[in-house]
C-alpha cells in the first residue's frame, strides 16, 4: 500500500530528527547568482512566510515546480519513441487471492495498448495506459470497462492520469536537485519509474555526503542519469518492438517505429541469445 509505506516513511523521519511542514507554495526567492534560499509557502504550522534552505529537493511530480518552472531546465521529449501519454487506473476485488497475490506485475495487451495487474494487500490495481494518439478517452474507457467486467466482474471508480514521457537534462542545477516525477519519467511499462526514483536519491546522498558541491560533481550526476533514462527508454522499446500483436493501428504502428543504434545492438543481443533465432 503505497499511503501506508509513505506515511511509514514520513513517521520515521520525524522520529530521527526531520522537521514536517505542510503548506502551499506561493513564491520562490533567489540569490543573485542563481541559488535558491528559500520558499514562501501558507502554512498552518509556521503561518506565511518563507521556509529558507542551504538545499532544495524538487519532489513536486509531474510540475517540477523549482527545476522547470523556476530554474528553467531544458526537457528532453521521449514522446516520438515512446507515444503512450494516458493512464486510466482503478482497484478491483481479488476473484482468488491465494492465487492471484503475486510478488510480481502483470501486463496484458488491449488494443490500444496494456494493462497492468499490480498485486496490492487488499485489492488488485489495473491500470489501463495508451495513446491519445491512436484512441480518445471515452473509447478507452469502455474497452477498459469491458476488459474489467470480463475479467472480474466487478467495476469501481476510474481515475485518468496524463504524463509525458522524457527527462530533464540537468537533474541537479544550483542547489536544488529533482527526484522522482519531477526530473523525468519513462513509462509505467517494466515500473522503472522506481528504480530511476531510487538511483535519484542514492546520488543525491552521496552529493551531500561529500560536503564539496563542485560542478564536476553535478556534471557527473547530470550525465548518468541522462544515461539511465536513454538505456531505460531503449529497453522499453524493444518490448514494442518485438510484440507480435498486429490487430489494430496502435500495435502496427509501435512495431515499426524507427530504432535508435542502440535499441538495434540491444535487439542483437536478444537475438543471438535466445530461442528467438530458432
Amino acid at each position: 500500500d503505497n499511503n501506508l509505506f509513505i506515511e511509514y516513511l514520513k513517521e520515521n523521519a520525524i522520529k530521527h530528527g526531520t522537521r514536517y511542514v505542510e503548506g502551499e507554495l506561493l513564491d520562490i526567492n533567489r540569490e543573485p547568482f542563481g541559488d535558491i534560499n528559500s520558499l514562501v509557502i501558507d502554512s498552518a504550522d509556521i503561518g506565511p512566510g518563507p521556509l529558507t534552505g542551504d538545499f532544495f529537493v524538487d519532489c513536486t511530480g509531474f510540475n517540477s515546480r523549482l527545476l522547470e518552472e523556476e530554474l528553467e531546465v531544458k526537457y528532453n521529449s521521449f514522446s516520438k519513441e515512446l507515444i503512450n501519454n494516458k493512464t486510466i487506473v482503478t482497484t478491483v476485488n481479488y476473484k482468488n487471492k491465494k492465487k492471484d497475490l503475486h510478488p510480481y506485475t502483470k501486463c496484458k495487451a488491449l488494443k490500444n495498448g496494456w494493462v497492468w495487474h499490480i498485486p496490492l494487500y487488499d485489492s488488485l490495481s489495473l491500470g489501463y495506459v495508451y495513446s491519445d494518439k491512436f484512441v480518445t478517452d471515452e473509447e478507452a474507457e469502455e474497452e477498459f470497462k469491458n476488459y474489467i467486467k470480463k475479467e472480474f466482474s466487478t467495476l469501481r471508480k476510474f481515475r485518468n492520469i496524463s504524463f509525458k514521457t522524457g527527462y530533464y537534462e540537468e537533474h541537479i542545477k544550483h542547489n536544488v536537485m529533482a527526484v522522482g516525477l519531477s526530473g523525468g519519467f519513462v513509462e509505467p511499462l517494466e515500473s522503472t519509474g522506481i528504480f530511476l526514483s531510487a538511483m535519484a536519491t542514492e546520488y543525491l546522498k552521496l552529493y551531500l555526503q561529500k560536503k564539496t558541491y563542485r560542478n564536476t560533481e553535478k556534471q557527473i550526476i547530470n550525465d548518468r542519469m541522462s544515461l539511465m533514462y536513454e538505456e531505460v527508454k531503449d529497453f522499453l522499446m524493444c518490448h514494442y518492438t518485438l510484440s507480435s500483436r498486429n490487430d489494430s493501428d496502435y500495435w502496427k504502428y509501435v512495431r515499426n517505429l524507427d530504432l535508435s543504434d542502440n535499441v538495434i545492438k540491444i535487439l542483437e543481443l536478444i537475438y543471438y541469445n535466445s530461442d528467438l533465432r530458432d
